[in-house]
């Protein structure tokens, strides 16, 4: 299992980023909300699902996330330099927490759930899921609670009643479409 951190410090293709975070507790959703822009990058992150390339991280992208804390996911908006949602990430996580610097971060089940703006819904990485669980690094009980999870998200989500989507469409239509600010309503 892997901690990953909301603030993507450790990854090399971001040159320049601004990271901001705040607390949010409001009818909903009680958790953490991240926003990182994407200033320059070393190249753009390109990857291909169901072969159709996305670009998913370039100069002028935005990168929302929702860490709940009492979900087994977290959610990461994807929007690129016009603001236009590319996807919602959904990383399928043993837990979620914070660390001293109040960066959020989950630990990683390596399943992972995309869905696109048309409404289709993917499940990623299940060979990487497999392969963690061969080689010990989860165990039995984890491969089936992040797999479980997984179930329940893409049944949501085909749905159409995956809150936290709906909290990430709230916060993108916000004023200043800025999240991260201190909300006075809630």
């Amino acid at each position: 299992m892997r901690r990953r951190y909301a603030s993507r410090e450790e990854w090399a293709l971001l040159r320049d980023r601004q990271f901001e975070v705040r607390r949010v507790d409001r009818n909903g959703f009680h958790g953490y909300v991240t926003r990182l822009s994407i200033g320059n990058v070393t190249e753009p992150l390109v990857v291909p699902l169901n072969g159709v390339d996305h670009r998913l991280a370039d100069a002028g992208f935005t990168w929302l996330q929702h860490v709940p804390d009492t979900c087994r996911h977290t959610l990461t908006t994807l929007l690129d330099e016009q603001g236009q949602v590319i996807q919602w990430y959904v990383d399928i996580a043993a837990g979620t927490g914070v660390d001293e610097r109040g960066v959020p971060w989950w630990d990683d089940l390596f399943l992972d759930v995309v869905i696109l703006p048309d409404g289709s819904v993917h499940l990623l990485d299940e060979d990487e899921l497999d392969a963690a669980r061969e080689s010990g690094e989860i165990t039995a009980e984890e491969y089936d609670a992040a797999r479980a999870e997984a179930r329940q998200v893409m049944k949501a989500a085909r749905e159409g009643r995956f809150s936290l989507v709906d909290e990430a469409k709230r916060d993108l239509r916000g004023p200043g479409r800025n999240p991260t600010r201190p909300e006075t309503a809630g």
